[in-house]
């Protein structure tokens, strides 16, 4: 039995999913295929391997007993595997197996041999966790018989990541990795994952590409994510305490920007310590992470971050339908104001901590490049994608040569800076 998925690049919204907002999603070309044979042990044998251009790159192989997860707790295999740091990509497979005992009741008396065949790059923020997930949970659903409905598809795939490999990631990488579709922006309201349809793309205008910075990016425990994460909940709960509770701002991104900066803004403090914070209002209603009473957290901007972007993206979104509408190809201020609001997002993810020096030099690479060529207008703007922290950049520009010829040439120069030479994404899927 098969199953496969691709990765996705994150277009706009990012870390303001688990926050409630929208975002902005794109499938990439690269794709993770998995085949799961039952076999009559009860060892799992998991084969993996990774490729990339159409070479093989690596090779990793994780065996154990099916016996070693049957009547487990989320907590005991999850402390196994954050103890198997060389072979913690497996707890995205086990996990599969671990999750559809605990939430869907099935029981497994018969181990598999399970071949993995990936080319979505590890730690370049285009969710190959996602795409392994979603992928195995696929093909092990079709070997077993187990009746999975495509709607919890993307939530039990994401409890796989929090329970199992402890990343506290929100819905958007599963939800689209599940949902999206082919050279569509698939919109989704992450409250907790409303599917707001999908945003044609004016191929004949616009593209965009994905840059990686060569820096490893990371979401689990412990991470600079989890840190900002643990922050914006800290926000949500002192807002909360500062006025009679309002059913709407469960979620940050339903706080306006005005609203905010009128109402709440002077209620948070820049930074706050953890144990101060867990004196006053106790632990936030984030059931994924907690707080470190030892940790300075910055939760002014955390939480301004998802308010503001959530109204970034849905500008955005509008943005891109009018350039599909509109006539006069000539016209670029849509596009240009597309950028801007890419540059602002990449900014704000620098000031809550999640941007690194190597991202931050190809989007200045892009402002080099697009005031360069101003009269043609071919590039329009870039930012950091997903968890930040490194991983990769999305840039949009003019959809023909002169576009490809700007985003080889803003590649060749890092490779000259760096000595990375960085791998460049298609959405053409």
């Amino acid at each position: 039995s098969f199953g496969q998925a691709n990765g996705r690049m994150d277009v706009y919204g990012g870390i303001a999913d688990y926050s409630g907002s929208l975002v902005l999603e794109l499938l990439i070309s690269e794709s993770t295929h998995v085949s799961v044979q039952p076999t009559d042990d009860d060892l799992i044998k998991v084969v993996s391997i990774r490729q990339q251009q159409g070479q093989q790159e690596h090779q990793d192989g994780f065996d154990m007993q099916l016996a070693s997860i049957v009547g487990r707790s989320y907590k005991e295999v999850c402390e196994y595997f954050s103890k198997q740091e060389q072979h913690r990509w497996a707890s995205y497979v086990i996990g599969v197996f671990v999750v559809l005992m605990h939430e869907k009741g099935i029981q497994f008396t018969r181990g598999a041999k399970i071949l993995i065949q990936s080319c979505v790059p590890e730690g370049k923020g285009v969710s190959s966790s996602a795409a392994l997930e979603v992928a195995t949970m696929r093909a092990v659903c079709a070997a077993y018989d187990a009746l999975v409905e495509q709607a919890e598809l993307a939530t039990l795939c994401q409890l796989v990541e929090h329970r199992v490999a402890n990343a506290p990631c929100g819905i958007m990488d599963q939800a689209t990795v599940v949902h999206g579709r082919t050279n569509k922006l698939f919109a989704l309201e992450c409250q907790p994952a409303i599917q707001k349809g999908y945003i044609d793309i004016p191929h004949h205008k616009i593209k965009f590409w994905g840059i990686d910075s060569g820096v490893r990016h990371s979401v689990s425990a412990g991470s600079s994510y989890a840190d900002v994460r643990t922050a914006a909940f800290m926000g949500l709960a002192i807002i909360a305490a500062s006025k009679s509770h309002d059913a709407k701002e469960e979620y940050l991104a339903n706080i306006t920007p005005s609203e905010y900066t009128s109402r709440h803004r002077d209620d948070l403090p820049e930074n706050m310590l953890g144990s101060e914070f867990l004196k006053t209002y106790g632990e936030t209603s984030d059931p994924i992470t907690t707080v470190d009473p030892n940790k300075i957290y910055a939760v002014r901007q955390c939480t301004e971050h998802p308010i503001y972007e959530n109204y970034r993206a849905k500008l955005f979104s509008s943005l891109v339908e009018y350039i599909s509408w509109k006539q006069d190809d000539e016209d670029t201020t849509a596009r240009h104001s597309l950028g801007e609001l890419m540059y602002q997002s990449h900014v704000s993810y620098s000031k809550c901590g999640l941007g690194s020096p190597e991202t931050d030099r190809l989007v200045e690479l892009v402002r080099k490049e697009a005031a360069a060529q101003e009269q043609q207008s071919v590039l329009y703007g870039a930012r950091i994608t997903g968890g930040g922290s490194g991983g990769t950049v999305v840039v949009l520009g003019r959809s023909d040569e002169v576009g490809e010829e700007a985003i080889h040439h803003i590649a060749k120069t890092y490779f000259s800076e760096t000595g990375h030479d960085p791998y460049i994404f298609s959405m053409d899927c």
